[in-house]
Formats: structure tokens, C-alpha cells, sequence
């Protein structure tokens, strides 16, 4: 499905990350995206994300996007958003997670947008 603008982009992926759908996740990153899997754990290319996606979606994900805001220079988009998720820890035990993204978009040739780094830590990766 091609995405209009990156607000589309994001609520087509967190559907997908909802629905426990890795594959259809990692479609909407580049090849050599670069993603935060948790602050000081940088992963990059799809094969490394597709492997931190599949540990989160094990825990049953419901991601929400609370609020963001766009900053966009022609095919390149910085996308905030406040989050939260909830999902079952390895105990069992319902957890929920809130937190702010800064991401990058960069539309394509297609004119797709896709991830080209995943940060949803936003500023906590700074220690």
C-alpha cells in the first residue's frame, strides 16, 4: 500500500506491529535503516531489525500514538510522537510503557515513505 504522507506511513506500521506482522513491519524501513532497539542497543539493516521486532511482538504489543508533530524539508521527515504500549512481560504480568519517538522518513522514489532511523526512546538515549 503506498503512503501519502509519514503520518500515514506511522499508522500503517504501528497496525502492524499490533497485529504481531514483522514482515509487513520491516517493509516500512529502508534496507540499511538504523534502529534504537533500546537505549545503548543500535541495531542497523532490516535482518536486525526484523530480529528486535520479533522479541516485541512476542510480548503481544497494543502501541498507541498519543500526540505528534511533523517537521518535514521536502523528502525528508523527522516524525515525534508520545507513545504508549502495553504488552505481557516473559512473567506474564501486563506492562505498560509510554514514551516520545524521533524518527526519520525519507520518501522514496515511489513515493513511499520509509524509516530510515527508528528512535523511540527520543531523548533518553542520552546518558
Amino acid at each position: 500500500m503506498k503512503q501519502n504522507d509519514p503520518v500515514e506511513t506511522v499508522e500503517q506500521f504501528i497496525s502492524y506491529i499490533n497485529a504481531g506482522r514483522v514482515e509487513d513491519v520491516l517493509s516500512f524501513y529502508e534496507e540499511t535503516a538504523t534502529f534504537v532497539a533500546e537505549p545503548g542497543v543500535v541495531v542497523s539493516g532490516k535482518q536486525a531489525i526484523g530480529e528486535a521486532f520479533s522479541q516485541l511482538v512476542a510480548m503481544n504489543p497494543t502501541l498507541t500514538s498519543t500526540a505528534h508533530e511533523i517537521i518535514q524539508s521536502e523528502d525528508i521527515a523527522l516524525y515525534c510522537t508520545q507513545w504508549e504500549m502495553t504488552f505481557i512481560d516473559p512473567d506474564g504480568k501486563s506492562m505498560t510503557q509510554k514514551g516520545v519517538s524521533s524518527d526519520v522518513l525519507r520518501r522514496q522514489g515511489d513515493g513511499r515513505w520509509l524509516i530510515a532511523i527508528d528512535n523511540p526512546f527520543g531523548p533518553e538515549i542520552i546518558k
